[in-house]
């Protein structure tokens, strides 16, 4: 009642799967409690609360547990990170791990544009492994070099390095050829933080917002920054029925498809699928059997967006805490779902907007096979949906 944020963030760090989760980030939006994303300057190891907000933890994301405790470790002791170059100099992050966080978007802070930060990635890490490579060089090179007059053969030399910690000469050298490459090491080293400095991260990439958040989903087990439903038909327009309310009588639903699995039937080799349809209320099984496979096969892919027409089956488990009933849908028949893109403009009022200059914008933007359009009121921070299509140039001409 009073600590819904606080409450639900805890029972986050409980839950056992990803579907009680997002149960629990639905039960969240009834209560009016944002979600965010995971950022490398504010998450902790799990879920938090920020501002009355949920916030995602590092952990959370997959294959990166190990790597989001040294860059929280990191922070706490040197402050927050300036830019994606001083994250990637301070902590020394997987490759996997790396590219995980910014496909959880946990690198937003530094560019929202997550493919654009997928792109100059592997150039900042070679830039900066040759750095702190050649720097690590310099550094043992300039404590040889103060105790060269005191070894004579190879073995001291090794018998020194092993005392200082370093390994930088495989024989014995003149001390000015020593010091030689300690003056080549410094350059280069010089060289490629002059390089990682010159480059950006690049503002011509176009991100394809159905890619990322696929891959949001696919890091943190939820959509958090937006749905792909969001550019299709609601439930009502095609007759379907929302997950969170199928029940025996149910006979259509639609969303993504998620989970795939494609099994031969044992007889005689047939493919049949199984799959989760997941929609923003909640998921379910949906099985396609062997002769509703080999009509609607083109159909049915990971992440494809479709609406199902079968007979819900009903299973109960029982539970030491009581029975929890779940539902199947057996599938008859399945069918592709056309985007029906939605677009969003900004404005400081919508008040003002509908005043003075709604009419004029519907007079320019109106289009009767156009985008559905969503006005976000920043002094309000609420969204409204127009009642009429526009042209899905608006977004770039209205800013």
């Amino acid at each position: 009642c009073y600590y819904p944020a606080e409450f639900l963030a805890e029972a986050m760090n409980w839950a056992s799967d990803d579907q009680k989760v997002r149960g629990l980030m639905k039960e969240a939006s009834h209560f009016k409690v944002g979600i965010l994303p995971p950022s490398v300057n504010d998450s902790d190891d799990l879920y938090t609360v920020k501002d009355g907000k949920i916030l995602i933890g590092l952990s959370v994301i997959r294959n990166v547990a190990a790597d989001g405790s040294r860059i929280i470790e990191e922070r706490e002791k040197n402050g927050a990170y300036k830019s994606l170059i001083d994250l990637l100099m301070r902590v020394r992050i997987n490759k996997n791990a790396l590219e995980n966080l910014t496909k959880a978007g946990a690198m937003d802070v530094f560019c929202p544009n997550r493919q654009a930060v997928l792109a100059v990635l592997k150039v900042y890490q070679d830039l900066i492994k040759k750095y702190t490579e050649k720097m690590d060089l310099a550094r043992g090179l300039d404590a040889v070099i103060g105790h060269l007059s005191e070894v004579s053969s190879d073995a001291e030399l090794m018998e020194l390095q092993n005392h200082l910690g370093v390994t930088v000469l495989e024989r014995l050298l003149p001390e000015s050829k020593v010091r030689i490459r300690l003056e080549n090491a410094r350059k280069a080293a010089k060289d490629a933080r002059d390089t990682l400095g010159e480059v950006e991260i690049p503002t011509d990439i176009e991100e394809d917002m159905q890619q990322r958040l696929r891959e949001e989903h696919e890091m943190l087990g939820a959509y958090v920054t937006g749905h792909p439903l969001n550019e299709y038909p609601e439930c009502s327009a095609l007759g379907a029925e929302p997950i969170e309310s199928v029940n025996l009588r149910t006979r259509t639903i639609y969303g993504i498809i998620t989970d795939l699995r494609i099994k031969a039937r044992k007889s005689d080799g047939k493919p049949m699928a199984f799959f989760n349809l997941e929609d923003m209320t909640g998921g379910m099984e949906v099985c396609v059997f062997v002769k509703q496979y080999a009509a609607c096969e083109a159909c049915i892919k990971e992440g494809g967006v479709v609406k199902v027409t079968g007979k819900v089956a009903q299973e109960v488990l029982e539970k030491d805490d009581g029975d929890e009933v779940t539902y199947k849908m057996m599938a008859e028949a399945v069918q592709d779902i056309p985007v029906d893109r939605k677009v969003t403009i900004s404005v400081s009022s919508y008040a003002l907007f509908h005043v003075e200059r709604e009419a004029d914008f519907r007079r320019k933007y109106e289009r009767k096979d156009g985008c559905r359009c969503a006005v976000y009121d920043r002094s309000l921070d609420v969204t409204r949906n127009l009642t009429y299509r526009v042209d899905a140039q608006v977004q770039s001409c209205f800013a």
